[in-house]
């Protein structure tokens, strides 16, 4: 969220939008401190009780208030008298507050706190989502808001091929050579990015590939005990290793030389590794369902995330042809523009400033 908000503080910038940005903070509860058993409450004091208040007399100097992170959408209701836009990034955690998504169980303050954010979204006065999957899923939901659009994200960064000399330091990090041919997964540790499926298609493939020796490295927290388990039942202990804090350029060199990204996320709002990869050269293997459908376009293969084997073969196919999936993918992450995304906001600004103006009048 704070690469997005980077992002499109930038993007407003360069065309000439003052933009300042500010975050709930620790007003009672001191720096350092987890929110748990009484400082929970503390936690709740600062973002329920003093922030709005702060938000309320801070907003009277803007045109507009950008709540750029739908889980703060219910702040709507304290800007009643001033334009707001919330950026919609998914609506997974208000469907699992619902009972809609198997195996995410939320609890008696997570769905009242997702209430909340449902409402917040009722009330503004545009709702920008970052796909055409999102805004049909807070449709579903039963929004009844003023406006929305679509806005699909754009890079963050400058991702683009990198360099052999590059993409060697970088594989050196990751104790690996520049020879090595391997997979990459990158993503959070949240059981719908289903990285241990990503093993267990790497298992396959080696089987279905034993001179290519393949290998995978996963960009993003250490892992599971049960994928630590899955390579040690299988004697995949030398080909699958993790890296923690990887810097961009890092990054974008790891994609620039991986034989291609494996993301079988189960949920996604978005979906940025996709266009990351893409706009690096790295061949993308996505599930077959929205939004990854959406967003890898024409330019990504799909696979089934329920199916190891399925999916492996599907790679494997693909494999004869890299250098037209590459090709596919530039011409695919060509449509996630900064150019395009901050026309659809400067756009949904003027939007706000209307419809508030016009609630005022009525």
């Amino acid at each position: 969220m704070a690469a997005f908000v980077a992002m499109l503080e930038h993007c407003m910038a360069e065309r000439n939008v003052s933009v300042e940005v500010f975050y709930p903070a620790r007003y009672l509860l001191p720096r350092g401190t987890k929110p748990r058993g009484f400082w929970k409450w503390v936690a709740y004091t600062d973002k329920f009780i003093i922030f709005p208040f702060v938000l309320t007399m801070k907003s009277r100097k803007f045109d507009v208030i950008h709540i750029s992170d739908h889980s703060n959408a219910m702040y709507t209701s304290f800007i009643k008298d001033k334009p707001s836009i919330v950026t919609c990034h998914d609506v997974l955690a208000i469907e699992a507050a619902r009972d809609m998504i198997p195996g995410w169980d939320v609890g008696f303050t997570g769905k009242n706190f997702q209430r909340l954010i449902f409402k917040g979204l009722n009330r503004a006065d545009v709702v920008v989502c970052v796909s055409e999957y999102t805004k049909s899923h807070l449709k579903k939901l039963g929004w009844t808001g003023h406006h929305i659009v679509v806005a699909p994200n754009s890079l963050n960064e400058d991702f683009h091929p990198s360099e052999r000399s590059s993409i060697k330091k970088a594989l050196g990090q990751a104790e690996m050579n520049i020879n090595d041919k391997y997979f990459i997964h990158t993503g959070s540790d949240l059981s719908r990015k289903n990285r241990l499926f990503v093993i267990k298609v790497l298992n396959v493939l080696r089987k279905l590939h034993a001179k290519d020796n393949f290998k995978l490295l996963f960009v993003g927290p250490p892992m599971s005990e049960e994928m630590h388990n899955y390579i040690k039942e299988n004697k995949l202990d030398n080909f699958v290793s993790a890296m923690q804090d990887v810097p961009h350029e890092t990054l974008k060199n790891l994609y620039s030389g991986a034989t291609g990204l494996i993301f079988p996320s189960l949920y996604e709002g978005f979906g940025w590794p996709i266009i990351e990869a893409q706009a690096c050269g790295c061949p993308v293997f996505t599930s077959n369902r929205q939004p990854m459908l959406e967003i890898g376009g024409g330019g990504a293969i799909y696979i089934d995330p329920m199916d190891e084997n399925a999916a492996a073969i599907r790679i494997s196919e693909a494999l004869s042809d890299l250098v037209s999936l590459q090709k596919r993918g530039f011409t695919n992450c060509e449509r996630f523009s900064m150019e395009q995304m901050a026309a659809v906001y400067l756009a949904a600004y003027d939007s706000a400033i209307e419809s508030c103006t016009c609630r005022k009048k009525s």
